[in-house]
């Protein structure tokens, strides 16, 4: 596993998925703009699939089986996030990461 693989792995257990997000879609201190306007067609699509991943771990947990919400349903999609991963996390700074983990509390942050 990754550093980088071992920092989103650490903020979606500890709790913190809903910031990871945010920065994914540019509503927090820690997105970075610029980057997503240079991304490209396929860093894109990558990007968009961790969204959703994302959105979907915050409201339905751990879960690998769809769910119907609304009459619609929605899946999870860990091979997409971890394919986002591999491709190292387009969309995201890795300063901006690293300042967003060193914000959480000292004593949930790993030493």
């Amino acid at each position: 596993m990754s550093a980088v693989d071992e920092k989103i792995a650490w903020l979606i257990d500890h709790g913190f998925a809903t910031d990871l997000l945010h920065m994914l879609i540019g509503e927090n201190d820690y997105a970075d703009l610029d980057a997503f306007e240079r991304l490209d067609i396929h860093s894109r699509i990558l990007r968009g699939m961790a969204i959703q991943h994302l959105q979907f771990i915050i409201e339905h947990g751990d879960r690998t089986d769809a769910v119907t919400v609304n009459n619609r349903i929605v899946s999870p999609h860990p091979e997409y996030f971890a394919a986002w991963k591999l491709a190292l996390c387009p969309g995201i700074s890795l300063v901006q990461l690293d300042r967003l983990i060193a914000g959480k509390p000292a004593l949930i942050r790993s030493p």
